[in-house]
């Protein structure tokens, strides 16, 4: 009897640390409740949508940033910054130097629209045409980063799918007219899948990416190219001067039919960073 107690609570001993052993491991394996992971997303529709909405946050986050042309100005003879906040100060004063250069030269959007781009085909759509479009708005996307860093370093490296490691990302530097090529590419396959008006305020449409087109012809002296580009956007018939310019710069004008595109963000819910 004795013998068959000790045996019996020995058992039960082994049975509850197997218990115990099963309950962590399932409380280490649970998974987050404020952050996705790869294994839980791009299985809807509304995950793609989700991480559309990341690469337009990057957009216009980094070197592209809302400050973008004006402290471009600051470059030239159009302005001056003379705060000393920030590196373009020394542009003018003649004192810049490598370690007060203005960080043009980043790939946060690029690498999350890669992402984007080699994950969109996993979720299931209603409608083909919304994958697409997004797929296309991304393009867009990529080929402004693009345009913007290969206008400033005369030729860069070109990576076009998600880099797991940093020796995947060491890329050797392509040519200007390769990175100039692969931008006009981009364009070029994305304006014929996006709608002549965008589906809500801050998405891209057919407009923006023909103004984008624009842009970089114009960079690089294509100029027949360019003003093709203007007329298309002439011929969507969406777009007007505005009478009181300076109303569009005020909550009053934000529908202005001279504003091809325009960033949207929530008040007071959007941290807004300062180029630097």
């Amino acid at each position: 009897m004795i013998r068959f107690i000790k045996a019996s609570k020995y058992i039960i001993c082994v049975g509850l640390f197997s218990y115990i052993v099963s309950s962590c491991d399932n409380f280490f394996n649970t998974a987050p409740h404020d952050a996705i992971t790869p294994a839980t997303f791009w299985k809807t529709e509304q995950d793609a949508d989700a991480a559309l909405t990341a690469c337009y946050n990057w957009w216009f986050d980094q070197c592209t940033g809302p400050n973008y042309i004006f402290f471009n100005d600051c470059m030239s003879d159009i302005s001056f910054n003379r705060t000393g906040s920030s590196s373009y100060k020394q542009v003018a004063t003649g004192e810049l130097n490598p370690n007060k250069v203005p960080n043009y030269y980043k790939y946060e959007s690029i690498a999350r629209c890669n992402v984007f781009l080699a994950n969109i085909h996993r979720p299931a759509f209603g409608n083909e045409e919304d994958r697409k479009n997004m797929i296309a708005q991304v393009r867009v996307i990529r080929a402004w980063e693009y345009l913007v860093i290969n206008f400033w370093f005369g030729g860069i490296p070109l990576i076009t799918e998600p880099t797991a490691t940093a020796e995947e990302a060491q890329v050797a530097r392509s040519s200007e007219e390769e990175v100039k090529n692969f931008i006009y590419k981009e364009l070029d396959e994305a304006i014929p899948d996006l709608p002549d008006e965008p589906s809500e305020k801050g998405r891209i449409a057919k407009g923006t990416a023909l103004a984008i087109k624009m842009r970089a012809h114009l960079y690089y002296d294509d100029w027949k190219e360019a003003r093709q580009a203007a007329y298309d956007i002439q011929k969507l018939n969406l777009y007007e001067l505005d009478k009181d310019f300076i109303k569009m710069f005020s909550l009053e004008g934000q529908d202005s039919k001279e504003i091809i595109y325009a960033d949207q963000h929530i008040e007071d819910l959007y941290k807004f960073i300062t180029v630097r």
